[in-house]
């Protein structure tokens, strides 16, 4: 497309009455998207042969592909604006905190509560309770 682009604007140059070239590069600014520049090829290949319909029709086409192009744009960039807010928020969001259940030996669920343990003779204690050990017993009694 580029190619004839190329070829169309030295066509131009060559011969600037030669109507033809025109067409091909107001088709070729259309298919690179150059709406702009393919309205102002049509209309000048337009003034050059005033009866030739397809001059028309390439300007209108270029309009109405310019308006889906910004239409297009327009939506894209309202998505991306959606994805960037469900992002910020996915990211943001606190997940509310979840209680996690200790399994015992025996397989059973362990609903205790958190800061104790279970002595070896069974009983509950705290964490922050220190066992005397039979040894040091026997020291504080003598």
């Amino acid at each position: 497309v580029e190619d004839a682009l190329q070829d169309a604007n030295r066509c131009i140059e060559l011969d600037p009455k030669f109507v033809k070239a025109y067409h091909r590069k107001a088709q070729a600014l259309i298919r690179l998207g150059e709406w702009d520049d393919a309205i102002a090829a049509a209309e000048e290949g337009a003034k050059l042969e005033p009866d030739n319909a397809s001059f028309k029709e390439l300007a209108d086409k270029a309009r109405s592909d310019r308006e889906k192009d910004a239409q297009d744009k327009a939506r894209l960039k309202r998505d991306a604006q959606d994805v960037r807010v469900e992002l910020h928020n996915a990211s943001t969001a606190r997940a509310p905190p979840q209680k996690k259940d200790k399994k015992t030996d025996d397989g059973d669920v362990d609903m205790s509560m958190r800061g104790y343990k279970t002595r070896a003779d069974g009983k509950k204690t705290s964490y922050f309770h220190t066992d005397i050990s039979d040894e040091a017993k026997k020291l504080i009694e003598e």
